[in-house]
């Protein structure tokens, strides 16, 4: 704090005195000069401050600052992995209970579970169905697996509920 201080009174004396050498010099040509030099004068405080600067530290920090890119990058590529997988994980659970609850609009009783194609955009790809199902009832649900989820008919799993 007391940096910034020095240095704001250094401006305002080299204003001060820019100002009052202009005032004291009667003649035009020299007075051109003389504003001049206040000028360059007051310059020269405003950039003092720049001169002190130490560019090995510049350095170091600038090295250790693509250092930590890389550790941001390697976190950046984890939260991509992370929310793929809670995409996928929801696409999941969401495809089931609606496989289900048409599975029930159609008076079918079984349980659905559906796994996603793992990748950047997860998309479902394959169903499990656990019930006692009729025939019928198997060929009701592949059609509403295949056309509402296109999931194909091979990928679709059946397995019989046990008691």
């Amino acid at each position: 704090m007391d940096g910034i201080r020095e240095w704001l009174t250094g401006i305002i004396a080299a204003a001060m005195i820019a100002a009052l050498t202009g005032c004291l010099i009667p003649k035009e040509p020299i007075k051109n000069i003389g504003k001049l030099i206040g000028g360059l004068g007051l310059m020269l405080c405003l950039l003092h401050p720049v001169a002190g600067v130490d560019l090995t530290n510049f350095s170091r920090i600038l090295t250790e600052t693509r250092q930590d890119s890389g550790m941001y990058e390697t976190y950046e590529t984890s939260l991509e992995e992370t929310n793929t997988m809670l995409q996928q994980s929801i696409i999941e659970e969401k495809a089931a209970a609606y496989s289900m609850e048409q599975a029930k609009a159609m008076g079918i009783h079984c349980r659905v579970t559906v796994f996603c194609q793992e990748g950047k955009v997860p998309y479902p790809k394959e169903a499990l169905v656990v019930g006692n199902l009729s025939d019928e009832e198997k060929k009701k649900l592949q059609t509403m697996l295949e056309t509402e989820l296109a999931i194909a008919p091979e990928c679709i799993y059946w397995k019989a509920e046990e008691s």
